[in-house]
């Protein structure tokens, strides 16, 4: 019973690290609410939701790329 204590705390700890650093997030919920981003060129992507929207801005920002706009709530026309 000891050690399961011990190694949820490792866990607990391990988990707080990780949120508190800039990693981009490694999972979004399986929400469909699309958002349609746009690039400075006008290239237009529609994402699943909020949340995978933000996911790729991140690992733009992480690469040294640029990030794209929201253009609007809903798929891209």
């Amino acid at each position: 019973m000891k050690q399961l204590a011990i190694a949820f705390l490792a866990v607990a700890l391990f988990s707080v690290v990780a949120a508190e650093s800039n990693d981009c997030p490694r999972a979004c919920p399986l929400i469909y609410g699309p958002v349609c981003g746009s690039d400075a060129a006008g290239n237009k992507e529609t994402f699943d939701n909020m949340c995978m929207y933000n996911l790729h801005n991140c690992r733009q920002r992480k690469n040294g790329l640029p990030e794209l706009t929201t253009v609007t709530t809903g798929r891209c026309i």
